[in-house]
C-alpha cells in the first residue's frame, strides 16, 4: 500500500510579480532565498520591527528612529524585489511598506492561491481524557 509523500518539493516555481510603472518585477519567495540572504533579511526584519514599535507610541517619533524605519524598509524591499536600483529609488515609503507587507504574507497567499477554494475548516475537539493526578 503506497502512502503519500511526507514532503512535496517543487524546484520550478512561478514567482509572484509586482507591477511598477507598467513593468513587472519578481517578488522573491522566502523559501527561494539563499540561507545567508534569509538570515540577513531576518536581522533587518528585527531592526525594522524594533524601530517600528517606537512609532506606535503617542510620543513624537525621534528623527533618528524615523530614519531607521525608512532606511531599514528600503533595504528590506531591495532584498525582496528584483528591480533595478533606479526603480527602487522611485518608490515612496508607502509603496515600499506595501511591497514589504505583501512579501510577509506571500507564503499564506501562495498557499491559498494554489489550494483553490476549500470548505470551511471544522472545529475538532480533543476527546481524550486527561490523566488523573494525585492518589486514590
Amino acid at each position: 500500500m503506497a502512502t503519500a509523500p511526507l514532503l512535496n518539493l517543487d524546484t520550478l516555481t512561478e514567482r509572484p510579480m509586482v507591477g511598477i510603472d507598467g513593468t513587472a518585477y519578481e517578488l522573491l519567495m522566502p523559501e527561494s532565498m539563499p540561507v545567508t540572504e534569509f538570515l540577513r533579511l531576518n536581522r533587518l526584519r528585527a531592526r525594522f520591527s524594533a524601530a517600528w514599535s517606537v512609532t506606535d507610541t503617542d510620543k513624537d517619533i525621534p528623527p533618528e528612529t524615523a530614519r531607521e524605519v525608512e532606511d531599514t524598509l528600503e533595504q528590506l524591499v531591495s532584498m525582496v524585489l528584483k528591480a533595478p536600483v533606479d526603480v527602487l529609488a522611485r518608490l515612496n515609503d508607502a509603496q515600499r511598506l506595501t511591497i514589504y507587507r505583501t512579501f510577509l504574507t506571500l507564503p499564506r497567499l501562495m498557499q491559498t492561491a494554489s489550494a483553490g477554494p476549500k470548505a470551511a475548516p471544522t472545529k475538532t475537539r480533543q476527546t481524550a481524557k486527561k490523566p488523573r493526578t494525585g492518589t486514590k
